[in-house]
């Protein structure tokens, strides 16, 4: 999520101690502020890999957030809950839908793009393509109409791995030429880690004499 007015939280190392930034958040009063400080801090142990300290500091967002009416706190404090819940083998799709059904719901564009990203790249991480197919298909078509280009982007390289998995190769090589005619941009921050965006696999894929590609 954007740096906001609790960004601070997130400037504390991700090798510091455990409470070191909790406890720069005491002092701040329990409202919209605070819960967005606790967001900005799970999504930093998220990407750190700190999964159990994540998970806590996304469980305060929320709890602070509900009674501040803001969706797009615990939108994405649910998608980070449901990143970590993942990496820890715990149930997470239920967390990944409920965080990109109140970003639908409440026309958070960002945050809506966000769950989308990590819901698709989370089922190829474990080759659940079927399951995943869903949210490629709603995710592209949401993120194209809005013009955001980052998520559409990162989606479509999520894709171009579970087409070369699969041993799609015309279509990976399709689709990773699409990609390269799009915008460059960046990933945007609070994604997980492992799901960064994919190389362009037009570097990765050669043609064999005849008509097939196959993977170097």
């Amino acid at each position: 999520m954007p740096a906001g007015p609790g960004a601070r939280a997130t400037a504390c190392s991700p090798r510091a101690r455990s409470g070191r930034c909790t406890t720069s958040l005491d002092p701040l009063p329990a409202g919209i502020e605070l819960a967005q400080a606790y967001a900005n801090l799970a999504a930093r142990r998220m990407m750190a890999a700190r999964h159990e300290e994540a998970i806590e500091a996304a469980r305060r967002a929320r709890s602070i957030a509900a009674t501040q009416s803001a969706p797009d706190v615990i939108s994405d404090a649910l998608d980070t809950e449901a990143v970590s819940a993942f990496y820890l083998g715990r149930d997470w799709a239920g967390l990944m839908e409920r965080a990109l059904r109140i970003a639908l719901d409440h026309n958070l564009h960002a945050a809506a793009g966000r769950a989308y990203c990590n819901f698709y790249s989370l089922y190829g991480h474990v080759r659940q393509f079927a399951d995943g197919d869903w949210v490629y298909a709603d995710g592209t078509v949401y993120c194209d109409e809005r013009d955001i280009t980052t998520y559409a982007t990162f989606l479509r390289s999520e894709r171009t791995k579970m087409l070369e998995q699969t041993g799609r190769w015309d279509e990976a090589l399709a689709l990773s030429r699409e990609i390269l005619d799009m915008p460059a941009l960046a990933p945007r921050p609070g994604c997980a880690r492992s799901t960064g965006p994919a190389p362009s696999w037009p570097a990765a894929v050669t043609r064999r004499p005849g008509s097939t590609w196959t993977r170097r």
